[in-house]
């Protein structure tokens, strides 16, 4: 493949991508809203399903990346993965249409939805090793992380104000559209052939005659990397912070409920900028440096939004600058390090190796959430807040440290 038709592909493939992430942003803004207002659920009922969610992800991430892993014709099974989406998408509205959703029906809609899901995004590393040479994934995994961040803009806003005309469960069928569309971009790709896409720095032409490594190996190489160590640590203190962030701003901080969406989609713009610079701060200061800026961003994020709760009319300027700042500390660390990982990572590998860190940094995101939920009982929610700040200084720091140790010359012997 030329240069002009490797770059071509790289952009449909990216326009694709930006369809079915915007058609997940919509369900998954809608999701909550089935369970509450056409199901009447409480709290316990929105977090059955995140629970359910979640657990299909962690369960079943790994035995699909290796079977994905398995397969050469990457592209066609991204695209038949996301038609599986697609049908998957109808599940729920079909329930609803019929008259037969309820919380089991639905729970049961939401473990097959997140089946394909988990699918699609197993094959989508494989795909970017398929079309992007070593040297730029980096960056095309900042520009996927931004295409998410505005996803997420769309889905967050968008999604509920398709409520004013149509029921919740209809609404769930822009996912399903979003994937035929992104289906219908990604086709004429699938002639291409992954080894002369893939041929790079850290790859060869051959990288899928083998099978690779076993997931074990896999596991304890990936747990042997003290930044995805970091950025896993990082998932679990901001994930801290979440079971915490919206009683406290509207309970504390006095935010109306009707403005929690907006703010959050103003935290999108950070997340789009992060994915957008985090190549070139890698390629300009390196991991540990680029560690450092994340969680002292994260921190200062905190910090702003602790300030908030004593300068009361700044409350909005500084909650907007919490959100931004977080996500875009946040989307900094996850493109540099996913990045770094699909550069350094061979086709046969890619999607278990991806997988494992993903698995890595849900798991312990539980953890964190449990951590959070359980200091704000025994405190409160200004403790909580304040102790994720404490800690996001502590990785900051260790990145600081890390990074003078392996630049200290090492002595002569003599």
């Amino acid at each position: 493949m030329t240069t002009t038709g490797a770059a071509s592909a790289i952009r449909i493939y990216l326009a694709s991508r930006a369809f079915a992430l915007t058609g997940g942003a919509v369900a998954e803004a809608v999701l909550p809203l089935v369970v509450v207002v056409t199901l009447h659920g409480g709290p316990s009922a929105v977090g059955a399903v995140t629970a359910t969610t979640l657990t299909v992800s962690l369960v079943t991430r790994l035995p699909l990346s290796a079977w994905v892993d398995a397969h050469q014709r990457q592209i066609p099974l991204q695209a038949l993965s996301q038609l599986l989406a697609a049908g998957s998408a109808c599940l729920i509205p079909l329930l609803w249409w019929l008259g037969v959703l309820t919380l089991p029906t639905l729970l049961g809609g939401v473990i097959v939805v997140m089946l394909a899901k988990t699918l699609v995004a197993s094959c989508g590393h494989s795909t970017v090793n398929s079309l992007v040479p070593s040297d730029r994934r980096v960056q095309a995994v900042g520009m996927l992380n931004s295409m998410s961040s505005a996803a997420d803009i769309a889905g967050r806003s968008g999604g509920p104000a398709l409520m004013k005309l149509l029921p919740a469960p209809v609404i769930l069928l822009v996912d399903a559209v979003m994937n035929l569309f992104s289906v219908g971009l990604l086709w004429p790709l699938r002639h291409i052939e992954t080894s002369e896409a893939t041929t790079g720095e850290g790859d060869s032409p051959t990288a899928y005659a083998a099978p690779g490594a076993s997931i074990s190996m896999i596991i304890l190489r990936i747990t042997r990397r003290f930044e995805v160590w970091l950025l896993w640590l990082s998932g679990v203190v901001g994930s801290l912070i979440a079971p915490v962030t919206l009683v406290y701003m509207i309970r504390e901080l006095d935010v109306s409920p009707a403005l929690v969406g907006v703010l959050y989609s103003c935290g999108a713009i950070g997340g789009i900028g992060g994915g957008l610079l985090a190549h070139r701060i890698l390629r300009k200061l390196g991991m540990w440096p680029l560690i450092a800026a994340s969680s002292g961003m994260s921190c200062a994020a905190t910090v702003c939004l602790l300030l908030a709760a004593d300068i009361h009319p700044l409350v909005y300027p500084l909650v907007i600058i919490f959100e931004m700042l977080s996500a875009l500390a946040g989307t900094l660390l996850i493109a540099a390090v996913y990045g770094t990982l699909q550069t350094t990572t061979t086709g046969s590998e890619i999607s278990r190796v991806m997988s494992v860190a993903s698995a890595g940094m849900e798991g312990l995101a539980l953890l964190g959430i449990a951590g959070g939920v359980a200091l704000a009982a025994v405190w409160s929610e200004h403790a909580v807040i304040a102790v994720t700040a404490a800690c996001y200084l502590f990785l900051g720091l260790s990145a600081v440290v890390t990074n003078s140790r392996d630049k200290k010359p090492i002595a002569a012997t003599g």
